[in-house]
């Protein structure tokens, strides 16, 4: 007679959510979607990643560190820090746990959300242009995470 292994439990109830285990969950990038440049207008996008806003050519990568804060059932905060053309500052964004899943190779992923508003000016994104009745840029720019994270062994 063969015997098997019991199947690992990789969520848990905490006040009555079910929510993932502790452990060594890696985002798996194929499955993530971040902020990235995307207005609506190919121009538009062009224009925010040049010199003028994001410079791209000469800072290629937005970082995020952080970690979860405050959560209450499948919500809570993501507290870190995010840096823009080398410039840190703090930031939080609200996260949600939207559930688990078995993939077909045995893996267990966990499915979140995150998202906010900073001001671009506190990283130094002052370019604007005035027009009758305002200016042309809004000084808001809202990042939205959407991420699958795999349980490592």
């Amino acid at each position: 007679m063969t015997q098997t292994e019991p199947a690992r439990a990789v969520t848990r109830l905490v006040g009555g959510t079910e929510l993932p285990i502790p452990g060594r969950w890696q985002i798996d990038p194929g499955h993530t979607e971040l902020a990235s440049v995307d207005s609506g207008s190919e121009a538009r996008d062009e224009h925010l990643r040049s010199a003028d806003f994001f410079d791209a050519a000469h800072h290629p990568r937005a970082t995020f560190t952080g970690h979860v804060a405050d959560w209450r059932g499948s919500c809570g905060l993501l507290v870190g820090e995010l840096t823009l053309r080398g410039i840190t500052r703090p930031i939080t964004l609200q996260a949600e746990y939207l559930g688990y899943a078995a993939d077909p190779w045995g893996g267990h992923r966990a499915v979140f959300t995150a998202s906010g508003t900073i001001n671009r000016e506190d990283w130094g994104l002052t370019w604007n242009m005035p027009i009758d009745g305002g200016l042309l840029v809004s000084k808001e720019i809202r990042i939205e995470i959407d991420l699958e994270a795999v349980l490592q062994p």
